[in-house]
């Protein structure tokens, strides 16, 4: 008869645990699994599922002697603070979109309701949800989420558990920043210019014709026009994501894979 040890249990089943918790706090911030199309509930599954795996490549007992010498409370901080800090780094790439969403909001008055009212759960009014929807699904079909969880799988054998990322410093995350709003800003410029014409053409329209309402011929141009940029900007979208998620990228598998860490 084969006897199982119970501290071996105990200490596989805390190992099993305690892997799962940085997989976890990924879900809570990375834009492709935190949708509200995922619920709490299957994240918790998935990262279970997930930290199983990765327990049978990490040796568990050196986790009780990292929570020992840590305190379970900062060990298990840590590690949940890796997994939400590395999806909050392709948030702040995806910023690049919000800039966009916003230019094309102000130049269609798509988002004129918000400059009175702004609503916290909509985030950059109706362009915002819209290349949202468009980032996310874009992104699904380059297989982001995979790479994504591959690197955080690779980072338990590489920097360990209870290691915090030496780069995920302040300037790295601020360079990241100022990347991402003047990506936006390059993106944008194809709107700007455009209605920049639109502006300049309906100014001397009206200069030719006082009578003509500038209101109601503006808003009947302008929110077509801004479908129509939309649909030429579609070809480009996989480029687009690929060029905003890559110092993201960058940063995170430099932080999880290559860079010296400390305990």
């Amino acid at each position: 008869m084969i006897t199982i040890p119970e501290e071996f249990l105990v200490q596989s089943f805390l190992g099993w645990i305690f892997l799962s918790i940085r997989i976890f706090g990924c879900f809570l911030a990375f834009p492709l699994l935190a949708y509200r199309a995922f619920p709490i509930s299957q994240r918790v599954v998935v990262s279970l599922a997930i930290g199983f795996y990765v327990s049978g490549i990490v040796d568990t007992a050196a986790i009780a002697k990292i929570v020992e010498s840590s305190g379970a409370v900062t060990a298990v901080s840590r590690e949940l603070l890796i997994g939400v800090v590395a999806g909050w780094l392709i948030r702040v790439g995806m910023m690049a979109f919000d800039v966009l969403a916003e230019v094309i909001g102000t130049q269609t008055s798509l988002s004129f309701a918000a400059t009175f009212y702004q609503d916290p759960s909509l985030a950059s009014g109706l362009p915002g949800q819209l290349l949202t929807l468009l980032v996310i699904a874009v992104a699904f079909t380059v297989n982001v989420h995979l790479w994504f969880i591959e690197v955080l799988v690779k980072s338990y054998t590489i920097i360990g558990v209870g290691a915090w990322p030496t780069i995920w410093g302040w300037p790295a995350i601020s360079q990241l920043a100022a990347a991402a709003f003047t990506l936006g800003v390059i993106f944008s410029l194809p709107v700007l210019i455009v209605y920049l014409i639109v502006n300049i053409a309906q100014a001397v329209i009206v200069r030719v014709s006082p009578q003509l309402n500038l209101f109601s011929v503006g808003f009947a141009l302008f929110i077509p026009l801004a479908f129509f940029i939309l649909w030429g900007l579609l070809p480009q979208m996989p480029a687009a994501i690929e060029r905003a998620l890559e110092p993201s990228f960058a940063l995170i598998k430099d932080g999880l894979t290559r860079t010296p860490t400390v305990e």
